[in-house]
């Protein structure tokens, strides 16, 4: 019955077609969305507009649109700008490393280039450039190891232009980071490596001072501090004694591991933060992850004329940050012959402290 009324519509519209699901209903979709545009598409875009995801069948229209709109107004930066959101979203859902995903990221670079010649103060035009150059590197590292070096370098010089602009950016500062120790892997020498991952720890450390509750720049701060601690381990032309050398890797993965710990505290819903931990619970200082004096007002003394403070011994686990009782004082300060010092460790220019 269906097909007779299919077959009786057909004659009585011009330009009906019945459709009954299956291909010819995703086809029928993508029709009225815009999104498939036989013809006028790139190879990588077709692909993508045939999917059957709506929202990648979206982007895929969205990228054709702009292009359009930027053809025709070559001096529209909203255009420009978004045209490049576009295309670097849509990169990730091609074969990764693949020529297609390269040549996208390209475009989406190229867009940002063009947004900035109109908005030089742009700094979200400048960051998200950045992070297009960063996953280019990614793209390219296997086929092209050159051209994934200069594609971090210029992304290290995007996310520090775009700091000038929007100072104490977490994300920008965090990403920057991850440049520096990408960076820093493939050092000349262990000169260049060392100065690199310095440079990484201060990206990851200001990250987190604009913004302490960052469970990225956390992680990532671990991290640097472990991945050095490894290559310290292993290099024979590190510039110390086994016993200088043991002593900075056992401080410098310890530190790695309080920080891991902390992005766990921070997100523990986090499967690669559990997983990390895991590597490295073994590493963090016992009995407690820090312990010092904080000074606070007096409940009983807040908000009045004659506020006081008082000064306490705290102790940080991986549960809380708490005043210490007797036994947790003690045991806080046993290591240190019962007196609470100040302990340093410093390897070439990296210095850790702690109670």
């Amino acid at each position: 019955m269906a097909d007779a009324l299919a077959r009786d519509l057909e004659q009585q519209v011009d330009g009906f077609k019945a459709c009954f699901g299956g291909e010819e209903l995703k086809r029928a979709c993508a029709t009225l969305s815009g999104a498939l545009v036989s013809g006028r598409l790139p190879a990588p875009l077709s692909a993508l507009a045939e999917d059957s995801d709506l929202h990648l069948r979206e982007l895929a229209f969205a990228a054709r649109q702009y292009a359009v709109a930027t053809a025709e107004q070559p001096d529209d930066y909203d255009a420009l700008y978004n045209h490049g959101l576009v295309l670097q979203e849509l990169s990730g859902k091609l074969q990764p490393a693949s020529a297609e995903q390269a040549a996208m990221l390209r475009q989406a670079c190229s867009r940002y280039e063009a947004a900035l010649l109109l908005k030089p103060s742009s700094h979200a035009a400048l960051y998200n450039w950045g992070v297009a150059l960063s996953d280019l590197a990614r793209s390219v590292k296997p086929s092209s190891p050159a051209e994934a070096v200069a594609a971090l370098h210029l992304a290290s010089q995007k996310y520090a232009e775009s700091l000038q602009l929007h100072p104490r950016n977490p994300q920008a500062l965090n990403n920057w980071g991850l440049v520096l120790q990408e960076l820093s892997a493939d050092a000349r020498d262990w000169a260049e490596r060392h100065a690199l991952v310095r440079s990484a720890m201060d990206k990851f450390r200001l990250a987190l001072r604009s913004r302490p509750d960052f469970d990225r720049g956390c992680y990532n701060l671990g991290t640097v501090f472990y991945t050095f601690a490894m290559a310290l381990q292993s290099d024979t032309d590190a510039p110390a004694s086994k016993q200088a050398k043991d002593l900075s890797v056992r401080t410098l993965l310890a530190v790695a591991a309080q920080y891991i710990c902390l992005a766990h505290a921070l997100q523990p819903a986090k499967d690669i933060y559990r997983k990390s931990l895991s590597v490295v619970r073994q590493m963090l200082p016992l009995p407690f992850l820090r312990a010092g004096y904080l000074t606070a007002p007096r409940s009983r003394s807040i908000g009045t004329v004659t506020e006081t403070f008082r000064r306490d011994w705290f102790v940080l686990d991986h549960r809380s940050l708490r005043q210490a009782s007797s036994m947790e004082a003690s045991l806080s300060t046993a290591g240190a012959g019962g007196q609470r010092v100040l302990c340093t460790a410093s390897w070439a220019g990296i210095s850790i402290c702690w109670r």
